[in-house]
């Protein structure tokens, strides 16, 4: 009885680990082309910057950590180094101009920590 404890334990132990190892208990993300992990390594790597973590279905997305808003400052001087002035923000929508064009940038809070940006990838 022992043993068949002992190896359950065992189990239960190698079961958190792969949980933590895969952030499974991170919420969904809007993407399927890169996983959790590869998503929080992106961020941790540009060091409080945005940080692009894929281009999916004509969007490039991006994440950066709030930090009491500076994500939303963070895109603004992203876009304004691609030639984009800030216009206005509406609600989780950021509009830029650039001479005639409008673009709308959506911003979705992943978790109380991350936000991520969806732009439209004529942008880059």
């Amino acid at each position: 009885m022992k043993k068949v404890a002992i190896i359950m334990g065992l189990i239960g132990l190698i079961l958190l680990g792969i949980l933590y190892y895969s952030k499974a208990y991170y919420p969904p993300l809007p993407f399927d082309s890169v996983s959790k992990r590869e998503v929080l390594d992106a961020v941790e790597d540009a060091n409080g910057a945005l940080a692009k973590v894929t281009e999916d279905d004509g969007y490039e997305w991006y994440i950066a950590k709030m930090e009491q808003g500076q994500a939303y400052d963070h895109l603004k001087a992203m876009m304004k180094a691609q030639g984009w002035e800030f216009v206005e923000q509406m609600g989780s929508a950021f509009l830029f101009k650039q001479g005639d064009a409008d673009l709308i940038v959506e911003s979705e809070m992943w978790t109380g920590y991350y936000v991520l940006f969806q732009i439209p990838s004529r942008t880059a």
